[in-house]
């Protein structure tokens, strides 16, 4: 089914976004924090910044719970429980900018994601993606 298909069936405000980087060579971590210029074949790798990284950064407080009113550039952060199933970035709107797995980069409401996501969703502050990076190797143990 084509997406007008799929919005002509259910409503929804979900838009796919134009991504200059090959779509499976990043997931959701990797796009909100900014490691989306990476190649494949260097350290991080494909998929190498999972939710598990994503997980242990706000563990050791690197990010912080910035409540119910995030700012353009906050990190929304999904969970099933106490597992970090997904990430998007808040923009002005207050909607979501977010890349699915190996799929596209989509702009959309907040709870207009999968179901396997979670339904728990917490804002966080936004990283520089040179300390994430920084974060990163000392999360693999990588000079």
């Amino acid at each position: 089914m084509k997406p007008e298909e799929i919005r002509e069936r259910f409503t929804h405000s979900i838009k796919i976004l134009p991504f200059s980087e090959s779509l499976q060579d990043c997931n959701c971590v990797m796009y909100a924090l900014d490691f989306r210029m990476e190649k494949p074949t260097t350290f991080v790798g494909r998929f190498y910044a999972g939710t598990d990284y994503l997980r242990s950064i706000i563990d050791q407080s690197h990010i912080t719970d910035v409540g119910i009113n995030p700012r353009n550039g906050s990190l929304a952060v999904y969970f099933s429980g106490s597992k970090v199933e997904h990430v998007g970035v808040v923009s002005s709107e207050g909607r979501i900018t977010s890349k699915w797995g190996i799929g596209y980069l989509y702009e959309h409401q907040l709870m207009e994601v999968p179901s396997t996501y979670g339904t728990d969703v917490r804002y966080f502050s936004a990283l520089d993606p040179d300390v994430a990076y920084e974060l990163l190797k000392k999360y693999h143990r990588v000079a």
